[in-house]
């Protein structure tokens, strides 16, 4: 699992060898945030990327709350897709604008928990836009 909450952990990431789908998603991410000058990357956003091997409740610790119960988010993502091998799903936590931003691999070793939430979540949007 991967816990970016600082530019200088979003810039050891950009530099590390990820999936390039990965990397082009989290750059666009950091161009957007750095465009709030006044502002340190944690006081907008945590991303947190949920890699094979990685458990629910290690994500849940990671961000300090809960995540996910009976197969849903315990907060309605603003925006869940997919994107290749990784669904991503954005969430406005607070009034400023405060966001998590998660990151999941598709991939059969990966916490099918989260991958059911990241799914359902997926759906209901896509049911929510073709209304």
């Amino acid at each position: 699992m991967i816990v970016i909450r600082t530019a200088e952990e979003m810039a050891r990431a950009l530099d590390s060898p990820l999936d390039p789908k990965l990397k082009q998603r989290l750059k666009g991410h950091w161009d957007r945030l750095s465009e709030y000058e006044d502002y340190e990357l944690s006081e907008l956003a945590v991303l947190v990327i949920v890699q094979p091997g990685d458990t629910l409740e290690q994500a849940e610790a990671a961000f300090g709350q809960p995540l996910v119960r009976n197969s849903r988010f315990c907060y309605l993502p603003e925006l869940a897709e997919q994107h290749g091998s990784w669904i991503e799903c954005t969430f406005i936590l607070s009034d400023d604008g405060f966001g998590l931003i998660l990151l999941v691999q598709v991939d059969p070793n990966t916490d099918s928990r989260i991958l059911a939430a990241c799914n359902n979540a997926i759906a209901e949007i896509d049911g929510a836009t073709s209304r």
